[in-house]
């Protein structure tokens, strides 16, 4: 066989195994179903061939099978030696796991496996072979190349404090260079970046130069930064060349430097990718940033897939972090708010099991970002909490003074002033809003001082992020509408709508439709007012946004023109509503619990009013009568508005709740499972109606209304039911009834159906386990039989 091409040769076998062997006999040898041609792409991911020679053997599995050329092993074979290989792939671990598993420690081969491993981004299989290799000769314990080679495995494994223990320990104190700069790498991960920055200092190589670039980048200290991403890019050639370029680029980023830097990241990564490994990875997402603040949000997307593959490839858990953290910030910018509050869900399991602090950080700031484009503030707020606690115990000063400026900027929208001039009061805060001024204009509108916020922005300015810019611009349209300068607020405002449409910032241009929407309010003008924000709503609902007049009404509270326009449904986390079969509120597939009985009840009443064409439940009256029945007037609806007010809070954007001029409720149903049930029962779908049905209407509830509409939805399930199994053959007839035939097995039209599907069905081994179950669920409600059924007492005594 051709040792160049160990695929080939794999796929030969295969054909001939195909040839060879019929079905039957495939299975027998393979324990495994027949591969067919068109598998055979996907049966050659399985393995992993190992070139000895000019064969193509496998060396792996036992002893009694080292050696097999792969054509005279069965499929079974093949698939048990797959788990492995995977983490075995070079010729030189799988004869040095070979040599272990005949009783022999080959102490070079060992080592060498070990190096190779680690150096190809393999860090279990490192570690494996380590771990043998110090078993085996427990002199090689104290050696301090081995100490830091464990100490390098657990920072690639993500276990930093174990790392640190190892370097910081007496087996490694003053061991040399190698010791001092892998401590710094890993107190630079750490966030202790003086001391990283410090030990940095010895540095001389070019791979070593960057490190400390890019630590002096993350001190602020840029100027410092470019100048050693220099030296290290005059200093070196090929790879490391490469790679002082990227990190040069994102210095150049830094600045602001966009094109620059996607320029120099893109020729970086073309050179990387021949090598792959953390530097390429590295390389692919700093050109992702870049990228995604260009508005370039596939080719950003695209970098980052292809920097997953490389982490999964490498097995490298920090940079599995560094991606999911990357693939947050990106999701976030195209406005993809599951995707982004996966990854950043992710990757925080990733970093509470380990030491990622400053990612840690990073993640929770994520998701408080997510929870404010939703417009859930309270859960924004207390996200931005935690990423400033965490980012403090990491030691990044700027990441914790931003989250805690996005924490008073939510806690002053939500109406909590006093409690965010407090997280103002902080001495460090000036710093953090000297980097995001915006904010900083945010809270003085906020806090009644409309000057201050346009003082602050006069010398600000986002060049290049759209985002910002946009955001900019509809706060100063707030600050002047307070003035009352109506013609500067209605520039600003169209000024905002316009760069957040040119640089795709959907949140942006819905609040600058939002802020229009208020400035023809505040004029008098309620009929642009109510359009301008249906635009807003246009744009936010598609992609889950909420809370999109929370600005304006926070800013404009005390106006002697009420906002008469309609507010934007706040949202919350992916939300949606289940009453047939069960009654929660879901997220994610998991229920809510509910904020208390009267909550739920509360619910029940205003679907059952609605659905049930019962306006009269509807009004203030009616609901309190029905909840509160012996409560004076005056209580019952204080009781009634907190309650509406809870259950907003708990239905988030499945649903929401408004009251009318007279005084009605009404329900806007956005993922509610009855709302669709009906649009299908209207639409004549039967097979959508028995898709959506998962048992009775608001299981619990026994209002009267409640009861009726549960009935009439029964009813509409049946009537579909019995269509649809009258169009059907015998065996999905059985199918389609048999929910039926639970509810009632003696129901007068499913039973002749179900009996002749069973006398007409060509499978009688299955005709009579049908009977089986239909007369079991006979027998357990006491039932009398149907005349069908006793019809087929011949078949059934048969079958006795």
């Amino acid at each position: 066989m051709d040792a160049a091409h160990p695929y080939r040769a794999l796929e030969v076998s295969l054909l001939e195994l195909e040839a060879d062997l019929g079905e039957d006999e495939w299975a027998a040898r393979s324990g495994g179903p027949f591969v067919p041609a068109q598998r055979r792409a996907q049966a050659l991911r399985l393995v992993r061939p190992v070139t000895h020679g000019t064969q193509v053997v496998w060396t792996l599995s036992s002893p009694d099978l080292s050696g097999a050329v792969l054509g005279q092993l069965s499929l079974a074979q093949v698939r048990a030696l797959h788990a492995q290989a995977l983490t075995h792939e070079s010729g030189t671990g799988l004869r040095a796991l070979h040599a272990r598993r005949s009783g022999q420690l080959d102490l070079p081969l060992t080592q060498r496996a070990a190096s190779e491993a680690l150096r190809q981004g393999r860090p279990a299989e490192a570690l494996e072979h380590l771990q043998a290799l110090l078993d085996g000769a427990p002199g090689h314990r104290r050696a301090p190349a081995w100490g830091l080679a464990r100490a390098r495995i657990r920072w690639t494994q993500g276990d930093l404090r174990g790392a640190l223990a190892l370097l910081e320990g007496p087996d490694l104190r003053g061991a040399g260079r190698g010791v001092t700069l892998l401590r710094a790498q890993v107190l630079r991960d750490l966030g202790r970046l003086p001391e990283a920055a410090d030990l940095f200092g010895i540095a001389e190589r070019p791979a070593e130069l960057c490190l400390l670039g890019l630590t002096l980048r993350e001190l602020d200290r840029v100027a410092e930064g470019e100048a050693v991403a220099l030296q290290a890019m005059r200093g070196s050639t090929g790879a490391a060349a490469a790679y002082a370029r990227a990190v040069w680029g994102r210095l150049l980023f830094s600045r602001g430097a966009y094109d620059d830097a996607r320029r120099e990241g893109e020729v970086a990564v073309r050179t990387l990718r021949r090598g792959g490994g953390l530097p390429f990875l590295r390389s692919l997402m700093w050109l992702a940033a870049t990228l995604d603040h260009l508005g370039l949000r596939e080719e950003a997307a695209a970098c980052l897939r292809e920097a997953q593959d490389e982490a999964v490839r490498t097995g490298d858990h920090h940079a599995r972090v560094l991606v999911l953290t990357s693939l947050a910030v990106t999701r976030l910018s195209a406005c993809d708010l599951p995707e982004a509050e996966r990854a950043a869900r992710s990757s925080i399991s990733l970093c509470r099991s380990r030491a990622h602090l400053p990612q840690l950080a990073a993640a929770q700031h994520n998701l408080g970002m997510v929870a404010w484009l939703r417009g859930d503030l309270r859960a924004a707020a207390g996200h931005f909490l935690e990423s400033w606690r965490v980012g403090r115990r990491a030691g990044r000063a700027m990441w914790a003074l931003n989250a805690s400026a996005f924490r008073a900027l939510c806690l002053a929208l939500s109406g909590d002033v006093r409690l965010a001039r407090a997280v103002l009061r902080d001495p460090r805060a000036p710093q953090a809003f000297r980097t995001t001024g915006v904010i900083a204009a945010y809270l003085h509108l906020l806090t009644g001082d409309p000057r201050a916020a346009l003082s602050v922005l006069s010398g600000w300015d986002a060049p290049g992020n759209a985002w910002l810019q946009a955001e900019g611009e509809v706060v100063r349209g707030h600050a002047h509408a307070r003035l009352q300068e109506w013609d500067a607020a209605q520039r600003r405002f169209e000024e905002a709508a316009r760069v957040a449409q040119a640089g795709g910032a959907p949140p942006m241009l819905a609040q600058a439709l939002m802020g229009l929407g208020t400035l023809r309010a505040l004029r008098g003008d309620a009929g642009s007012a109510r359009t301008l924000a249906a635009q807003a709503q246009d744009v936010a609902r598609p992609l889950g946004l909420g809370g999109l007049s929370n600005l304006s009404r926070a800013v404009h509270r005390d106006a002697s023109v009420p906002l008469d326009f309609p507010d934007v449904p706040t949202t919350g986390e992916g939300r949606s509503l289940r009453t047939l079969g069960r009654f929660t509120v879901d997220v994610a597939g998991e229920a809510v619990p509910w904020r208390g009985r009267t909550t739920r009840h509360l619910l029940a009443l205003l679907l059952a009013g609605q659905l049930g064409g019962r306006p009269a439940l509807l009004t203030r009256d009616g609901l309190c009568v029905n909840l509160w029945p012996d409560v004076p007037d005056a209580v019952a609806y204080g009781n009634l508005r907190k309650s509406v007010s809870r259950l907003r809070s708990q239905l988030g954007d499945a649903a929401s709740i408004e009251l009318s001029a007279q005084g009605t409720y009404r329900l806007t149903l956005a993922r509610v499972d009855v709302q669709a049930f009906l649009n299908a029962a209207q639409a004549g779908d039967d097979q959508e109606i028995l898709r959506l049905y998962g048992g009775p209407f608001l299981p619990g509830e026994d209002q009267p209304d409640v009861i009726l509409l549960r009935l009439h939805l029964h009813g509409l399930w049946r009537a579909a039911t019995l269509r649809r199994a009258a169009t059907l053959p015998a065996a999905q007839t059985l199918e389609v009834l048999w929910p039926l035939l639970l509810d009632d097995p003696t129901d007068e039209d499913a039973a002749p159906l179900t009996a002749h599907a069973l006398r007409t069905l060509p499978d009688r081994a299955a005709s009579l386990e049908w009977l089986r179950r239909w007369r079991t669920i006979l027998d357990a409600e006491n039932a009398p039989y149907p005349q069908d059924l006793l019809l087929l007492g011949r078949l059934l005594s048969a079958a006795d």
